[in-house]
Protein backbone atom coordinates (compact mmCIF):
# COMPACT_ATOMS: atom_id res chain seq x y z
CA UNK A 1 0.00 0.00 0.00
CA UNK A 2 2.62 2.53 0.73
CA UNK A 3 4.39 1.97 -2.54
CA UNK A 4 1.31 2.78 -4.39
CA UNK A 5 0.54 5.53 -2.60
CA UNK A 6 4.51 7.10 -3.29
CA UNK A 7 4.22 5.94 -7.07
CA UNK A 8 0.52 7.43 -7.14
CA UNK A 9 2.35 10.63 -5.72
CA UNK A 10 5.07 10.74 -7.98
CA UNK A 11 2.85 10.39 -10.60
CA UNK A 12 1.13 13.40 -9.92
CA UNK A 13 4.36 15.50 -9.53
CA UNK A 14 5.67 14.00 -12.81
CA UNK A 15 2.56 15.33 -14.82
CA UNK A 16 2.06 18.54 -12.66
CA UNK A 17 6.23 19.49 -13.56
CA UNK A 18 5.21 18.57 -17.29
CA UNK A 19 2.34 20.79 -17.27
CA UNK A 20 4.64 23.53 -15.73
CA UNK A 21 1.77 23.53 -13.12
CA UNK A 22 3.07 23.67 -9.05
CA UNK A 23 0.28 23.11 -6.42
CA UNK A 24 1.69 24.50 -2.99
CA UNK A 25 -1.37 23.66 -0.10
CA UNK A 26 -1.43 26.20 2.73
CA UNK A 27 1.36 26.37 4.93
CA UNK A 28 2.66 28.65 7.97
CA UNK A 29 5.63 29.18 9.78
CA UNK A 30 5.53 28.97 13.55
CA UNK A 31 5.87 33.03 14.56
CA UNK A 32 8.93 31.60 16.59
CA UNK A 33 10.45 30.28 13.68
CA UNK A 34 9.76 33.40 10.97
CA UNK A 35 12.49 35.03 8.97
CA UNK A 36 15.08 32.79 8.06
CA UNK A 37 13.77 29.49 8.35
CA UNK A 38 10.78 30.54 5.90
CA UNK A 39 13.02 32.56 3.40
CA UNK A 40 14.94 29.23 3.40
CA UNK A 41 12.23 26.84 2.63
CA UNK A 42 10.96 29.67 -0.32
CA UNK A 43 14.41 29.43 -1.91
CA UNK A 44 14.99 25.77 -1.78
CA UNK A 45 11.25 25.58 -3.49
CA UNK A 46 12.34 28.20 -5.77
CA UNK A 47 14.89 26.58 -6.76
CA UNK A 48 13.35 22.99 -7.50
CA UNK A 49 10.77 24.01 -9.19
CA UNK A 50 13.19 26.54 -11.57
CA UNK A 51 15.50 23.21 -11.71
CA UNK A 52 12.46 21.47 -13.62
CA UNK A 53 11.75 24.45 -15.81
CA UNK A 54 8.95 26.46 -14.27
CA UNK A 55 9.03 30.34 -15.09
CA UNK A 56 6.25 31.70 -12.84
CA UNK A 57 5.28 30.65 -9.58
CA UNK A 58 2.08 32.16 -8.47
CA UNK A 59 0.35 32.21 -5.17
CA UNK A 60 -2.53 34.06 -2.91
CA UNK A 61 -3.81 34.56 0.56
CA UNK A 62 -6.54 36.81 2.36
CA UNK A 63 -6.67 40.39 1.80
CA UNK A 64 -6.59 40.68 6.00
CA UNK A 65 -3.28 38.89 5.93
CA UNK A 66 -1.17 41.87 5.36
CA UNK A 67 1.79 40.11 7.07
CA UNK A 68 1.96 37.43 3.92
CA UNK A 69 1.65 40.19 1.19
CA UNK A 70 4.50 42.48 2.99
CA UNK A 71 6.41 39.31 3.24
CA UNK A 72 5.57 37.80 -0.20
CA UNK A 73 6.31 41.41 -1.64
CA UNK A 74 9.42 41.34 -0.12
CA UNK A 75 10.63 38.12 -1.62
CA UNK A 76 10.13 39.31 -5.48
CA UNK A 77 6.63 38.44 -5.65
CA UNK A 78 4.74 41.18 -7.33
CA UNK A 79 0.72 41.07 -6.84
CA UNK A 80 -1.44 40.26 -9.96
CA UNK A 81 -4.24 42.79 -10.55
CA UNK A 82 -7.47 42.22 -9.49
CA UNK A 83 -11.41 43.26 -9.95
CA UNK A 84 -11.59 45.66 -6.86
CA UNK A 85 -9.12 46.78 -4.52
CA UNK A 86 -9.32 45.99 -0.62
CA UNK A 87 -7.63 48.61 1.81
CA UNK A 88 -5.05 49.59 -0.75
CA UNK A 89 -4.68 46.01 -2.16
CA UNK A 90 -5.80 45.17 -5.43
CA UNK A 91 -7.81 41.52 -4.96
CA UNK A 92 -9.89 38.86 -6.98
CA UNK A 93 -13.07 39.21 -5.49
CA UNK A 94 -15.29 36.14 -4.65
CA UNK A 95 -11.69 33.62 -5.74
CA UNK A 96 -12.53 31.54 -2.88
CA UNK A 97 -16.59 31.37 -2.91
CA UNK A 98 -19.13 34.48 -2.24
CA UNK A 99 -17.56 37.11 -0.10
CA UNK A 100 -14.05 35.29 -0.12
CA UNK A 101 -12.06 37.65 -1.61
CA UNK A 102 -8.36 36.77 -2.44
CA UNK A 103 -4.52 38.30 -3.14
CA UNK A 104 -2.62 36.74 -5.97
CA UNK A 105 0.77 37.19 -7.04
CA UNK A 106 2.98 36.24 -9.46
CA UNK A 107 6.43 35.64 -9.64
CA UNK A 108 9.12 35.20 -12.65
CA UNK A 109 11.88 32.87 -11.53
CA UNK A 110 15.56 33.73 -12.47
CA UNK A 111 14.38 37.50 -11.74
CA UNK A 112 16.10 39.69 -9.05
CA UNK A 113 14.14 40.02 -6.02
Amino acid sequence: MRWQKSTELNMVKNNLLAWKVICIFPFAVNPNYRGKLAQEHYNRFLEEVGNHGVHIVRCLTSPVNKQSIAYHTSVGFVIVKGDKVVDGVSVYSNYDGKGVDRVLFAKRLGAKR
